[in-house]
């Protein structure tokens, strides 16, 4: 739909204050996962979100590592 390539449709809901009611009908109708636009996503529930940007999954690489600056070297 439109919003894989425009944010202007939830636009258009925020401007008219329904964002909320929105993106709840769309929970409703396509699950706990969203997409409201080409760089946005929702979650409906926390289990979802920590799955999806859990930080403990995958270990940095060592150029990530070496760009952090407070580092404990003691």
């Amino acid at each position: 739909g439109y919003a894989a390539i425009s944010d202007l449709w939830l636009t258009t809901h925020v401007a008219r204050l329904q964002q909320c009611k929105t993106v709840q009908a769309l929970f409703e109708r396509y699950g706990p996962v969203v997409r409201v636009g080409p760089n946005k996503v929702v979650f409906c529930d926390l289990t979802t979100t920590r799955r999806v940007y859990s930080i403990n999954k995958f270990d940095k690489s060592p150029f990530y590592k070496a760009l952090l600056t407070s580092v404990s070297r003691w």
